[in-house]
């Protein structure tokens, strides 16, 4: 079966079939409860007299298409970081330019002067904001980046992690990058439907490593709100089973309603240990066109169906979640190492602005066992 081929732009300039080598993507996190990080491009080109004028700051991106496709698909946009010339080969680093730019940008100064310095990081924090507002904040408009970042160390967090902070109060769902460099959140509990099947168990090569581990795990959680007050939350059979293994967040709501909903999702979420499933790797060469289009238009957070080769790697659900991948990239390969979770873990916290009218949080109790919203009742 043919591979997907690929386009590599640097600086405007197609230079794919001239000195491209090799490329090597990172895209996303390894397990659920990590942190997405900036996507980065290891690049290899052979060095010629244009290998000096190949410097940071310059844009790379990285295509795949197949004739059998309906369109080409990106894999990287960002900018060059690293630039290391040798005899024979040039090593090319590049950092995506929607994460990696929030990674650089501080807020230093933005409580005091919040309009002055970077108003471009700030028009993109409050439009980020606000498109996480009717997920994380349960309303039409996020509550202000000023009160929002009121518990965040101004002086050392950047843009990014302020807002990987702020998702991670109430667990909301995931806030990444598209390959092509859009910034996007799509809630938890949205996935839930699968976009294809992995049906075939020959295209899985042996490299892949299955892992379950109470690294994570957090089965008594302590929520603060409203500056000094504070709930919380447990789960019993958890504590029972694994022993004691507590969290605290902050969460911008104003009422205890709220925050022990808040505390309960997660704990629905981390209280039991799943597998995780790294670097299930996938020859493109190995599979159809039509599957190559389906895992390369994949994003974090894609639910793929694995329930045909579940049985061949211990601890795979049938339900799998894309938390991200690394995918090299040669002149006779394309290939594809998968990071996957379990998709009970991820769509287990429901968020309280979802849950049946007439089961108000005024009236539950907080011994109801969470666990069961999985199901969609309780």
């Amino acid at each position: 079966m043919p591979r997907p081929t690929s386009t590599v732009i640097l600086d405007g300039v197609d230079i794919t079939a001239d000195v491209f080598q090799g490329a090597t993507i990172r895209y996303g996190r390894k397990m659920v409860t990590d942190q997405y990080q900036p996507s980065t491009l290891t690049l290899t080109v052979l060095t010629t007299a244009s290998s000096q004028t190949w410097t940071p700051g310059l844009s790379v991106s990285v295509e795949a298409d197949d004739p059998a496709w309906l369109y080409s698909l990106p894999r990287f946009y960002g900018q060059i970081t690293d630039v290391r010339i040798g005899k024979t080969l040039t090593t090319i680093t590049a950092t995506s330019v929607t994460l990696g730019w929030l990674a650089r940008q501080r807020l230093v100064d933005w409580t005091v002067n919040p309009s002055g310095d970077t108003p471009d990081c700030l028009s993109a924090i409050t439009a980020v904001l606000d498109s996480l507002a009717p997920y994380a904040f349960g309303t039409a408009t996020s509550p202000g980046y000023v009160t929002l970042l009121e518990n965040i160390d101004i002086g050392t967090s950047s843009a990014l992690a302020a807002l990987q902070t702020i998702t991670s109060w109430e667990l909301s769902g995931h806030l990444f990058e598209s390959p092509n460099g859009n910034l996007f959140f799509v809630p938890y509990r949205d996935n839930t439907t699968p976009l294809f099947a992995l049906s075939d168990p020959s295209v899985i090569s042996s490299g892949w490593e299955s892992a379950i581990s109470i690294a994570g795990l957090a089965n008594i959680c302590k929520v603060d709100y409203n500056v000094d007050q504070s709930v919380g939350f447990y789960d019993y059979g958890s504590i029972v089973t694994y022993g004691d293994y507590a969290t605290a967040r902050t969460m911008q709501v104003d009422n205890a309603a709220d925050a022990i909903s808040g505390a309960a999702a997660i704990v629905t979420m981390l209280g039991e240990p799943y597998y995780q499933v790294s670097g299930l790797q996938i020859d493109l060469a190995n599979v159809s066109s039509s599957v190559s289009f389906d895992l390369m238009r994949s994003f974090v957070g894609t639910v793929i169906d694995t329930s045909a080769i579940a049985t061949y790697i211990p601890g795979l659900p049938d339900l799998s979640v894309v938390e991200g991948w690394t995918e090299t990239i040669g002149h006779s390969w394309w290939r594809l190492s998968l990071n996957l979770s379990d998709v009970y873990q991820t769509i287990a916290p429901e968020s309280w602005d979802t849950v049946t009218p007439t089961l108000t949080w005024a009236t539950v109790s907080p011994t109801v066992t969470w666990r069961s919203l999985r199901t969609g009742s309780i």
